[in-house]
């Protein structure tokens, strides 16, 4: 809202449907040096323009509002992009939107947080993956909300409306669980990929026992 307070009257004038690198938005990140980017991944349900994500997206910048710019996008299959979402074809619209913001936007990567929700956990921690371990480039956070460890055990847990656990017979057989989830074909290993980043990246090197930038708040948001 700060940066809405200071471009106002451009904000209101501007035109829609123009190019994002025409926007007021764009032009105030592009040239503030200081300027913090969030870079949200949404759940598995709706889109970016879902009511409470919009709430959600004010919210993210509250205390640093001048300076803090967001960025959602939709998944290949959401909304209107086109496609079939698959893990590889999420963790690539991940990197083109991540890539857009390094080498187009200009902003390094200490400047920017992944923050996912749910699907989106698995999204950020596969392309946090993909950076650290593919370019060595190490971002200022990711924030995980509503997280789980991997695709198998988020199947097993699944509940219709966080309160029927239809699946629940699947976990008291550990093998009939373990077989099925080889047969999974989007595994999504949040766990194998973090643990990864942990012991093997350097920033922040020292935080409860682990990386600071790792930061999972399972509460901050209802499960999608």
């Amino acid at each position: 809202m700060g940066i809405y307070a200071k471009n106002a009257d451009a904000f209101i004038g501007e035109k829609t449907g123009i190019d994002v690198e025409s926007t007021v938005a764009w032009n105030a990140l592009r040239n503030d040096p200081e300027a913090r980017l969030l870079i949200y991944f949404h759940g598995n349900s709706a889109t970016l323009a879902q009511e409470r994500r919009t709430i959600e997206y004010r919210s993210f910048s509250v205390g640093a509002s001048e300076k803090m710019f967001v960025l959602a996008f939709d998944y290949r299959g959401f909304g209107i992009s086109t496609g079939e979402p698959s893990e590889s074809g999420l963790l690539n619209d991940a990197e083109a939107v991540i890539d857009w913001a390094l080498k187009t936007c200009l902003i390094p990567p200490e400047r920017i947080v992944l923050l996912g929700h749910s699907l989106g956990t698995a999204v950020v921690s596969g392309i946090a993956h993909r950076y650290a371990t593919s370019l060595g480039i190490e971002f200022a956070g990711l924030v995980l909300c509503a997280a789980f460890t991997n695709a198998g055990n988020a199947f097993s847990s699944y509940s219709i409306g966080g309160v029927v656990p239809v699946l629940a017979p699947v976990k008291v057989f550990p093998a009939f669980q373990a077989w099925f989830a080889r047969r999974m074909v989007d595994t999504w290993r949040s766990d194998d990929r973090l643990a990864t980043m942990a012991r093997k990246l350097t920033k922040h090197p020292n935080c409860c026992g682990a990386k600071s930038w790792f930061i999972r708040r399972s509460n901050l948001l209802n499960s999608v």
